[in-house]
């Protein structure tokens, strides 16, 4: 039975066919970078046994599945450059095994979910130009294996989680372009291990915290257009 599908880098163009929630064995499917329109078909959350599902680069429209939540087997899953629209679907928080989550560059809104926070497997995060907005959520700080997260280009306000240091594992912090406000948590200096800290384009405000400093492997550090002193 197929286990692997790989259509990436071609020039297919139309819907997806939805046959394809039929091929029960299939761990691995990828139609990254063609011309695919059209909704994800609801039935690619019967694939059981899928661990990474890639639609990334591509003309597709609609919401994204809910039913993408029943995937327990997934570790990744990218949709990044989309047309998909409606909110963040909350059923994808109960994908426990999820190392990578990119969806970036789509038309998403609403706000970024709490329950993101119960994904300690995830290491990568990618909300990067939509259109979410609220605040990000402090409960992010539990997802302790979080290396990059990536929140640039949406409207999010409100202040930077302190319990954003509690994820000494990140490396990379992208949240530049948005309508965030307040100090800059202290916290950030327990962030040993991040080389990019982006957050240039904000209403931050008050000194920059000393404590970042001790951050020896820091390496990009854009703090531009701000209301810093």
């Amino acid at each position: 039975a197929l286990s692997t599908l790989d259509v990436s880098y071609n020039s297919f163009t139309g819907p997806l066919p939805t046959e394809y929630g039929n091929l029960m064995a299939l761990t691995f499917l990828s139609v990254e970078t063609n011309s695919l329109t059209g909704s994800l078909p609801t039935g690619l959350g019967k694939l059981a046994n899928l661990t990474a599902l890639s639609a990334r680069a591509n003309f597709f429209v609609g919401t994204l599945p809910t039913e993408l939540g029943r995937l327990v087997a997934l570790s990744y899953l990218d949709v990044e450059s989309n047309l998909f629209s409606g909110s963040f679907p909350t059923e994808y928080v109960q994908l426990s095994a999820l190392q990578y989550l990119n969806v970036g560059t789509n038309a998403l809104h609403g706000t970024v979910l709490a329950g993101l926070g119960k994904l300690t497997a995830l290491s990568t995060l990618g909300l990067y130009n939509n259109n979410f907005s609220g605040t990000i959520p402090t409960e992010l700080g539990r997802a302790t294996s979080l290396e990059v997260f990536s929140a640039s280009y949406n409207i999010l306000k409100g202040t930077m989680p302190t319990d954003l240091g509690h994820l000494t594992a990140l490396t990379a912090v992208f949240v530049n372009d948005n309508s965030l406000t307040g100090t800059l948590p202290t916290e950030l200096g327990l962030l040993t291990e991040m080389t990019s800290l982006y957050l240039y384009n904000n209403n931050f405000a008050g000194t920059i915290p000393t404590e970042i400093g001790t951050v020896t492997v820091l390496q990009e550090l854009y703090m531009f257009n701000n209301s810093l002193t």
